[in-house]
């Protein structure tokens, strides 16, 4: 286990920021104060301080920290793997959320692609970040992806289709 190099933190950073934009600041403020992250064999783990610091005699714990995801052979941006069930931290940051039509649910689960049809609501689009946090209508978090976008006016974006990499 050891700390994460500089270069490795621009990577996972670069990343998250593709995730959450313009509220990684308020994401660090949250973070920095009671977590911290380290490398495991390439795989990065968020660890809680407090939970760290613990010296117990005998007792043997399971798991202390929460695996963000792993570095795949070269260390660059395209080669970080982000788990699923990371993604709970990022949720309450994430600029760009869609909800999907319930009766369409078992078609995106087999098929891995979400069509404009699909759709039931959008929060805060924000065109500059192509990365969509997927939930269904009753508000549980399906997956990731990213959006395919269509322009049909100067000033008219539409959501072709988003792309699910990261599901249930």
């Amino acid at each position: 286990m050891r700390k994460l190099f500089k270069s490795e933190i621009k990577i996972l950073f670069k990343f998250i920021f593709n995730i959450i934009g313009i509220n990684l600041n308020e994401f660090l403020k949250k973070i920095i104060k009671i977590y911290f992250l380290r490398n495991i064999k390439k795989k990065i783990f968020i660890f809680n301080k407090n939970l760290f610091n613990i010296n117990t005699k005998g007792i043997k714990l399971v798991s202390l920290g929460v695996f963000i995801g792993n570095f795949i052979k070269k260390r660059n941006m395209k080669n970080f793997k982000i788990n699923y069930f990371s993604l709970n931290l990022f949720n309450h940051y994430n600029l760009n959320k869609v909800w999907i039509k319930k009766n369409t649910l078992r078609d995106i689960l087999s098929k891995y692609i979400i069509h404009e049809k699909d759709i039931a609501l959008i929060s805060n689009l924000d065109i500059k970040l192509r990365f969509v946090t997927v939930y269904t209508e009753e508000g549980l978090l399906l997956g990731c992806g990213f959006m395919i976008l269509n322009n049909y006016k100067k000033n008219l974006i539409r959501i072709k289709s988003i792309d699910l990499f990261c599901h249930l």
